[in-house]
């Protein structure tokens, strides 16, 4: 795996992609944008991109806004909807592969686009696993005040304005999921962990039923893959799997790696974490 860096400037910043090219790559590589679930980074998705680009994938990685540190408390779906819509104009992507709650804004941004979709962990009601996760129903409370107060998002404080901006632009539940699955012109997979106590199974099922969506079930994996190498093995050969037959690339025979062979590539490229930073500043 051969490993770049790209910029892309969206709303005056610039946002760092880590570019990794597959060995003999050539220009018709397919390219896929892998977007990370929130607190994540680009290298957060090397196994990921790893197994993408083995199997001859041209896989691209961003740095998200608003995902890690501080600035995570500003982290809104509409926001990052609007990320990924200027990342996929500057790419170009054949595919799109989103993790966890990136998956909603993922579905929106690719309304109409007719690219191929792998959707790993996907949040399909944020207000159910938002519930799940905190205890409590945000979602039922009048409008909130910015008052500086703070919600708990999978394991992370973010403003409370969240919330409103979930009931802004139709982030709220499955409802609003549904109607972006079928204005999504391109085919679709959900990559679900069978022991997922954040996603109900149930509900992604239906969904994935609804609109003819490709299934693939991690055997009791939960929802953060990552603690869980086995898992995220599994589900990351499997929505690669489902990306070389949706790309028509079925000349290949898919190629499984080994957690051991990625731990060597990441020792290799250890983290190099670009954070989004004003578009007049150069990466240094």
């Amino acid at each position: 795996m051969r490993e770049q860096v790209m910029s892309v400037d969206v709303d005056g910043e610039r946002i760092a992609v880590t570019v990794d090219e597959p060995v003999g790559a050539v220009s018709s590589a397919p390219g896929v944008l892998l977007l990370p679930g929130f607190g994540m980074t680009a290298h957060s998705m090397l196994l990921a991109a790893y197994i993408m680009s083995a199997n001859g994938l041209r896989v691209f990685r961003p740095d998200l806004r608003n995902q890690v540190g501080a600035r995570a408390q500003g982290f809104r779906l509409s926001r990052l909807t609007a990320d990924i819509g200027a990342l996929m104009e500057s790419i170009d992507p054949a595919a799109l592969v989103a993790m966890s709650i990136a998956a909603p804004a993922a579905l929106r941004a690719a309304r109409g686009r007719g690219i191929a979709l792998a959707l790993v962990v996907p949040v399909v009601d944020v207000r159910s696993t938002l519930r799940t996760v905190c205890g409590e129903d945000w979602f039922e409370r009048p409008s909130p005040a910015a008052d500086g107060s703070t919600v708990q998002v999978l394991g992370q404080d973010v403003d409370i304005e969240f919330v409103d901006d979930c009931r802004d632009h139709g982030f709220v539940d499955a409802t609003g999921t549904l109607a972006d699955l079928r204005l999504t012109s391109g085919p679709v997979d959900l990559v679900i962990a069978a022991e997922d106590r954040w996603v109900s199974r149930a509900q992604a099922r239906s969904l994935a039923e609804s609109v003819d969506a490709g299934w693939h079930e991690v055997p009791g994996a939960g929802h953060l893959l990552y603690r869980d190498p086995a898992a995220a093995l599994h589900a990351f050969h499997a929505a690669t799997a489902a990306l070389l037959s949706r790309l028509s690339r079925t000349d290949r025979v898919l190629r499984t790696c080994t957690f051991a062979e990625i731990l060597q590539e990441s020792v290799a490229n250890p983290v190099t974490t670009r954070m989004s930073q004003p578009a007049d500043r150069k990466e240094k």
